[in-house]
């Protein structure tokens, strides 16, 4: 029995399993309502005996993790692990280079936009909405409310395309040495693929329907 309940009560259906074992009667017989109510003693004390041993164990658990680490000794990983963390964090470490400013007078305009703090928040601005609009949507919107989500999606690609454009002309070959700007040019290059493959798919399916 206490093994039973072990292994429902990590899932979804441990209070229906309380319920019926406080219903239960007998073997193959018919539940009658709380007919054995003792068993809420059962389940109190099985998760208060559970609380405390859980606690317990993972009380040993950390004891032992810190005696390690006052030893100095690294249980989880082994000593060419150990060198290759040193090496990234000194390499993370490392002050980056700024970015020269460009000598050209657009360029020089461009890129004292890019490096501005409010340009930043409004990206980050732009990427919340995104967030929304894509939070939004649910297989049973109208279609009306498809079509606003899908112009939206639209405009959203279209400011990340012009970001792209405005800090490639302002930073130069100096854009792809930021992790942030890289991660920025995949998620244009995917949305990219993504929107061609949907239009090309959908013209596809309206050709298949004006050939039926």
């Amino acid at each position: 029995m206490t093994r039973v309940f072990l292994c429902q009560a990590l899932s979804v259906d441990c209070v229906e399993v309380m319920y019926a074992a406080v219903d239960a009667t007998w073997f193959e017989s018919q539940p009658v309502y709380e007919s054995n109510t003792y068993m809420y003693l059962y389940f109190i004390g099985f998760i208060i005996s559970s609380f405390f041993t859980f606690n317990y164990f993972i009380r040993v658990i950390i004891d032992s993790l810190q005696r390690q680490k006052s030893a100095g000794k690294q249980i989880f990983m082994t000593k060419q692990q150990q060198k290759y963390c040193q090496s990234v964090k000194k390499r993370m470490m490392e002050p980056q280079k700024p970015v020269p400013r460009p000598q050209n007078c657009l360029q020089a305009r461009l890129f004292d936009l890019v490096t501005k703090r409010s340009f930043q928040v409004l990206v980050v601005v732009v990427i919340c909405l995104n967030m929304v609009t894509l939070m939004v949507e649910s297989d049973q919107q109208s279609e009306q409310t498809e079509n606003i989500l899908d112009w939206l999606h639209f405009v959203v690609i279209i400011l990340y395309f012009t970001e792209f454009i405005v800090k490639i002309i302002a930073l130069r070959q100096h854009y792809f040495t930021d992790s942030c700007n890289n991660l920025d040019f995949l998620v244009i290059l995917s949305e990219s693929v993504v929107t061609k493959v949907v239009n090309l798919e959908a013209s596809h399916v309206l050709k298949y329907k004006v050939q039926t």
